[in-house]
């Protein structure tokens, strides 16, 4: 999509297209780690994976897929599944503001 059709798309269509771009790189992602499982190739999991310690001492540590590629990693720390979904549940609600409006 070049700058001109960008700029004119709606921030309803906007959201659209990066709600459709996000889960499709989302699942890319996933498909990627279930491919390495399942042909045995556990150790190539690992480049997929961010550490997160507990930092406060009563949590616990744990690893997690990270989806920094995908998103603005503001603080360094990883972008998790949970934030990836909220961002879409985000974009999904300014989608459907829009489909809403005309429906009334």
């Amino acid at each position: 999509m070049n700058t001109k059709e960008l700029l004119q798309l709606t921030p309803e269509e906007l959201a659209s297209k990066q709600l459709e771009g996000l889960q499709s790189a989302v699942i890319e992602r996933l498909t990627e780690v279930i491919k390495k499982i399942e042909n045995g190739g556990f150790n190539g999991v690992d480049k997929f994976l961010r550490h997160s310690p507990s930092g406060d001492g009563t949590g616990c540590e744990n690893d997690y897929i990270n989806f920094a590629h995908l998103m603005d990693d503001k603080h360094g720390h990883g972008v998790d599944i949970g934030c990836v979904v909220k961002r879409m549940q985000e974009l999904k609600k300014i989608k459907q503001e829009k489909e809403n409006e005309t429906m009334v």
